[in-house]
């Protein structure tokens, strides 16, 4: 990932990389090849009861086998999870900790919340102003 990294952060301003980072070592290799290119560090922690997460988990999947044909590819391939591998990231997860992360942003946010009340939170945390008003987004 290190050079795709390098090669992507040289090309633009922002990125987002969507990843699980469950192991500290991942989230800090990633955070040292972003600061090298110049690029501020935010680790977004999405925070989401075991149980919806199942159920959000079943429903993805019950769409894809359901109506196949409606899919994109890059829905398709946006998630292979199950339960299986969402309970071993579960169980391997390495709490974020501000001392041994440093040059890391950190926040957490609760995804069952209304999309529009979860990413008002990301966009304070980055500090960027809104000229639209969120309406009923789920």
């Amino acid at each position: 990932m290190k050079p795709y990294l390098g090669r992507t952060l040289e090309a633009a301003t922002y990125h987002r990389i969507d990843a699980s980072f469950v192991h500290r070592s991942d989230r800090l290799a990633t955070a040292e090849e972003a600061v090298a290119h110049g690029a501020e560090v935010l680790f977004v922690e999405c925070l989401c009861p075991w149980e919806v997460a199942l159920e959000r988990l079943a429903q993805r999947w019950k769409r894809r086998l359901d109506k196949p044909e409606r899919l994109s590819t890059e829905a398709s391939l946006a998630s292979d999870g199950c339960s299986d591998l969402y309970d071993a990231q579960c169980a391997g997860w390495e709490a974020f900790l501000a001392d041994e992360e440093p040059g890391i942003q950190h926040v957490e946010v609760v995804t069952t919340q209304l999309l529009s009340v979860t990413i008002e939170h990301v966009l304070d945390v980055l500090r960027i102003p809104r000229f639209a008003w969120w309406h009923s987004m789920t």
